[in-house]
């Protein structure tokens, strides 16, 4: 599965309880699926209480059924077909529940160019110098106290750093954003995403969205929470 990366607008106000409430940062990405995720937690948990004693057993049979009584057995049997029907209901309730497009708030998706754009503005894989260093990532982080986010946590930047950005990215022409695009160098450097020649023009086209989505985004006055998924 690829790992993508997303930007979206918010206000100074969300901003701020995103910062002093992370959880609410987790549901304004995740949405519905997040409750699907604790709610298949709590039936697992809940799932393992029930079945202690006869998984124990299994356990201790070194895994193998043979070693178990009729008894034993029959009730192995019935906690694993529990188990699926958690899975596969699990499944039902996670498809049910996938992220819809942003609404309100406006968003951009770098697909898998996010990693390559940044090597090419900051010259390196990691880190870098602000203001470019913020441009796919964010800068200040929001804490996945409760592990939901899959590829680390969220950052965020403000109305003010969004600004700082746009400036900096603005003169990227063509020419000069694909200077550092030495294909060996990325391989090298793991760039994700990056394994052919023809790989320039990709992040070509999708720094020209950004650009444009930091434009559109400072002149709104707006932050941005940035995350992979």
């Amino acid at each position: 599965m690829s790992i993508i990366a997303h930007l979206r607008q918010i206000s100074a106000k969300q901003l701020q309880q995103f910062v002093k409430d992370p959880s609410a940062a987790n549901r304004f990405i995740l949405g519905d699926s997040l409750s699907v995720a604790r709610t298949t937690g709590q039936e697992l948990q809940d799932w393992k209480t029930k079945n202690a004693l006869i998984l124990l057993k299994v356990i201790k049979a070194g895994g193998k059924l043979e070693n178990l009584n009729q008894l034993d057995r029959l009730l192995f049997e019935k906690s694993h077909l529990e188990f699926g029907n958690i899975a596969r209901q699990s499944v039902l309730r996670a498809s049910a529940s996938l992220p819809k497009v942003p609404g309100k708030e406006p968003g951009l998706s770098l697909e898998k160019s996010w990693h390559g754009i940044h090597y090419l503005l900051n010259g390196v894989a990691e880190g870098g110098r602000p203001p470019l260093s913020w441009a796919v990532l964010g800068d200040k982080e929001i804490p996945d106290t409760d592990k939901l986010m899959g590829h680390g946590s969220a950052h965020v930047l403000t109305a003010q750093q969004v600004s700082s950005v746009s400036k900096a990215i603005a003169p990227f022409t063509k020419e000069k954003l694909l200077r550092k695009f030495e294909l060996k160098a990325m391989k090298a450097a793991q760039v994700y995403g990056v394994r052919e020649p023809e790989d320039g023009e990709y992040l070509w086209s999708y720094f020209q969205r950004l650009k444009a989505f930091y434009s559109q985004t400072a002149k709104q006055r707006k932050g941005l929470l940035c995350y992979l998924d």
